[in-house]
């Protein structure tokens, strides 16, 4: 049997006091696995540029930016758990750009629609 509650662990047969820090720690080595910096072998490959295609950004190009912005990038900020969510993350954020003030579902985002109905009316 193994508990743990506040700073006591009881183990079959044992008492221990704990760090008062312990379930803090226990909850990080939880979480899997560290962040990294980019890894020099990360490549464009069919999945990452269907990624990006499906996204209708210019996988080769925008590969290339993804790349060079992390790789200047530095300290705490220029690690990531997940590189292929990053790579998702950033061609989603590239897709909207792109498409200038519309939203992810190709509308017009309501805050640019408001702001131009107003100056419409401004004007008459």
């Amino acid at each position: 049997m193994h508990l743990v509650q506040g700073n006591v662990q009881l183990t079959t047969g044992k008492v221990q006091l704990l760090h008062p820090n312990h379930q803090i720690t226990q909850k990080k080595s939880q979480r899997g696995a560290r962040a990294t910096y980019l890894p020099d072998d990360f490549e464009l490959t069919p999945e990452r540029r269907a990624v990006a295609e499906a996204h209708g950004v210019p996988a080769a190009a925008t590969f290339e930016r993804f790349c060079d912005y992390w790789r200047a990038a530095s300290g705490q900020r220029a690690r990531k758990r997940d590189w292929v969510a990053t790579w998702r993350n950033w061609c989603r954020t590239e897709a909207d750009r792109s498409r200038g003030n519309r939203s992810s579902d190709g509308e017009t985002d309501p805050y640019f629609r408001d702001l131009a109905e107003g100056l419409a009316r401004a004007d008459h």
